[in-house]
């Protein structure tokens, strides 16, 4: 709804980098479409995503340029290692912050915290991976989780169902 009925100044510009990646994005969606690919739905929302997950950073008058670039570098960071044991200290040396301060100022930024993120990254990943046939236990660990117990609560709580149900 707020890309329907957004006003010009909701509107915000990409940099070349998010401007390639999702005209990549929107080819590789175009492509699935073509030739009845089952990534349909993670291409869309990987798009979308680009629009819709700093739409509330024009009203946050505490944060100034620097921070908003760490917080940035960090969910770069976050997105393109999310299979790799990632920590929140890992994160904040990112962004350039300590640790308490980077997971305070994440979570005023983004309205979720750094783990949240983490594990809605890997639970779509596994969903990808399941729906290419995987099995739930490679799913798991090719996704970034340690764990099959922790991965099954997380992929439960995102998509309302089981990985072997989904």
């Amino acid at each position: 709804s707020f890309l329907i009925s957004s006003a010009p100044k909701n509107a915000y510009d990409l940099d070349n980098e998010d401007y390639n990646r999702i005209i990549m994005a929107a080819k590789l969606l175009q492509h699935e479409c073509e030739t009845g690919g089952s990534c349909k739905k993670q291409l869309c929302q990987y798009i979308l995503s680009f629009f819709t997950r700093n739409m509330n950073i024009e009203n946050l008058d505490f944060i100034n340029h620097a921070q908003l670039s760490g917080i940035r570098k960090s969910i770069l960071y976050l997105e393109m290692h999310f299979r790799e044991k990632l920590t929140l200290q890992t994160l904040a040396k990112q962004a350039g912050f300590n640790p308490t301060y980077f997971s305070e100022l994440f979570k005023k930024v983004t309205g979720e915290t750094y783990v949240e993120r983490l594990n809605t990254l890997r639970s779509g990943y596994a969903a990808m991976l399941l729906s290419e046939g995987f099995p739930v236990n490679e799913a798991c660990f090719m996704s970034g989780f340690g764990s099959l117990s922790n991965f099954l609560s997380v992929f439960k709580s995102k998509f309302g169902s089981t990985p072997s149900q989904y």
